[in-house]
């Protein structure tokens, strides 16, 4: 699943300035959800929606 979660990781980061839905995600990693989350937080180290937060508060902030 490792593959699957780096691309999903990319996806994410590639697509910051738009809507990144948690569904789509998990299809693409094609994973159950309780799978797709536990592996999120093991490969990150934080849940999709506080990744996605930290991302994207980094990318404004390296803007400013």
């Amino acid at each position: 699943y490792s593959d699957s979660m780096d691309k999903c990781i990319e996806f994410i980061n590639d697509n910051l300035a738009n809507e990144i839905s948690i569904p789509e995600l998990i299809k693409m990693c094609a994973m159950s959800k309780t799978a797709f989350y536990q592996l999120f937080l093991q490969t990150t180290g934080m849940p999709v929606k506080k990744y996605v937060f930290e991302i994207s508060a980094e990318g404004i902030l390296t803007k400013a």
